[in-house]
């Protein structure tokens, strides 16, 4: 015959039972509430330093943007680019063009070069910069891709990136603009603007990157336009991603890529209509949630162990 429990030995049975009951479900509740709050958290602080980035790029085209209109509609280069459209022998040589344009840049830190096409394809203007655009003539980039999209900006810029001769072909930021009439808007030529990509790797510097991130960004053509991984450079975007955030809203989801488990966090620019694309290892973006489960199990056991002691 079996030997009895005795009541206190229940009694301690069911009291621990109890005990871990509600503080394994304590512990559930609070990892749950506090990894929501933390994940919460890490993501919007991700997503706001990567709308602020773009905002950082956004100031930066925009600077270059206005001392192209401020060239573009100068009284020299509005009279010298209506001479042309006009077939009259310009008024102004282009040794003179150089040296306004040279001033009008003098006190940009990076290096810049202008490019001006008038209406005869013979016509070129330009400042003196190690970068050199390669073409010479509209004829020479009517089957670009990104050609038609000058004319129906109608004088806005448009923003892409490509590569120019310096030493070997390097990829640069690249803006162009159809230069129009002051008086009647009728299109007199076209303007370009070429970046080195390391105004884009200072604004992308200041964005504390850990060791599995990466930052990519594109163009309205959906080039990788800079990418922390300077291979991609050039590149076209992943299609399928592109897909995911097709309505520009900014926000943050989960992606697996390379069997990697990853957060991407977007942003797009209505100005110059680029996207930053930020890719956080999710093992980095929830570190401080290990920790918390860490501390929560931890603080759960020692009450267990002090409830039973007791």
């Amino acid at each position: 015959m079996s030997k009895k429990i005795s009541i206190l030995v229940q009694l301690i049975m069911g009291f621990s039972l109890i005990i871990f009951t509600i503080v394994g479900f304590t512990i559930f509740l609070s990892y749950r509430s506090s990894s929501q709050a933390v994940l919460n958290r890490s993501n919007q602080y991700i997503l706001e330093s990567v709308k602020q980035l773009q905002g950082k790029m956004d100031a930066i085209l925009q600077d270059n943007d206005k001392l192209s209109s401020t060239i573009m509609f100068s009284p020299l280069i509005q009279e010298t680019l209506g001479d042309l459209a006009l077939s009259r022998s310009p008024r102004t040589d282009a040794m003179e063009i150089t040296r306004y344009i040279d001033q009008q840049t003098r006190s940009i830190n990076s290096d810049i070069q202008f490019k001006l096409l008038g209406l005869s394809d013979d016509q070129v203007y330009t400042n003196s910069s190690s970068l050199k655009v390669i073409w010479d003539s509209e004829k020479e980039i009517r089957d670009a891709y990104w050609f038609p999209a000058i004319a129906q900006n109608k004088g806005r810029m448009v923003w892409f990136g490509v590569d120019v001769w310096q030493n070997g072909n390097i990829p640069v930021v690249m803006g162009a603009r159809q230069i129009n009439d002051w008086n009647d808007l009728n299109r007199l030529g076209t303007l370009f603007l070429v970046l080195p990509v390391e105004v884009i790797h200072n604004a992308v510097s200041q964005f504390h990157l850990g060791k599995n991130e990466k930052i990519q960004v594109v163009d309205s053509f959906n080039t990788i336009v800079y990418s922390t991984d300077p291979k991609e450079i050039g590149l076209y975007m992943n299609d399928g991603l592109l897909k995911q955030f097709s309505n520009h809203k900014a926000r943050i989801v989960p992606q697996k890529i390379n069997s990697r488990n990853l957060f991407v966090s977007y942003a797009y620019s209505d100005y110059s209509e680029w996207s930053v694309f930020a890719y956080i290892d999710s093992k980095d973006a929830v570190k401080d949630l290990n920790t918390i489960r860490r501390n929560i199990i931890l603080i759960g056991l020692l009450g267990m162990g002090a409830a039973l002691l007791f």
